[in-house]
């Protein structure tokens, strides 16, 4: 649970866990676009549609290390979500009678993308990262048509390091494998997903890269 910090000051301070993977999922900061972006305030132009995103935000909230019982503040920085596509209202996947979901021959888009990256990931020295890439909107046939990318969780990832990955990001997005679409009532439809990268993580040692989802099993790249 997350507490605001306006909020701490009008009763008793509370301590406040935070699992890692919360912090990840709303922890970056470098939310950035390819150069197929073209972005007018909060309207982003993409291959010929036109997405509307809300306002991020910034919180300050007190949270207590599990190890040390301290109590301490930390700045949480939430992304824009996107709203509508082409002036319509862009249904999630609560919306939908029928989420998107990967063939059984294709597998997760999250592994198809991070398998994909394996020479470049190989590249970075040892040690665990996430990446950070989500608000991925699949259109009516189940093809990505629009995503967000921030980039990894560690400063010392290299910004041209960075920039590479998301230009590939790019490319790989735009070719996978069509997802089963979403359904709305029979009909299929463009909706916004779930899918947040960074409930992978990606373990580096000795150039070889394998990949862990939270819950799951660590899984090598071939």
């Amino acid at each position: 649970m997350l507490t605001r910090k306006s909020s701490i000051s009008a009763r008793t301070k509370m301590l406040v866990f935070i699992p890692l993977l919360l912090v990840c999922s709303i922890g970056f900061t470098k939310n950035s676009f390819a150069q197929a972006f073209e972005r007018n305030g909060n309207i982003v132009t993409y291959k010929g549609n036109k997405f509307e995103l809300s306002k991020g935000s910034t919180d300050t909230m007190l949270m207590e290390d599990p190890s040390t019982k301290e109590e301490r503040q930390i700045i949480v920085h939430t992304h824009p979500i996107v709203k509508k596509m082409n002036g319509n209202k862009l249904c999630s996947t609560d919306d939908v009678t029928t989420q998107p979901e990967p063939y059984a021959k294709d597998g997760p888009l999250e592994e198809y993308i991070l398998k994909n990256l394996s020479d470049e990931l190989n590249t970075l020295p040892d040690g665990s990262y996430t990446m950070d890439v989500s608000e991925i909107v699949f259109d009516n046939k189940g093809k990505v048509i629009f995503y967000q990318y921030g980039g990894f969780n560690k400063k010392e990832v290299p910004a041209d390091f960075e920039k590479s990955i998301g230009e590939k990001i790019d490319r790989l997005l735009s070719s996978a494998p069509a997802m089963k679409p979403a359904r709305l009532k029979g009909e299929v439809v463009a909706v916004r997903s779930n899918i947040m990268f960074n409930t992978y993580s990606i373990e580096v040692k000795n150039n070889k890269t394998s990949f862990k989802k939270t819950e799951g099993t660590l899984v090598h790249f071939k």
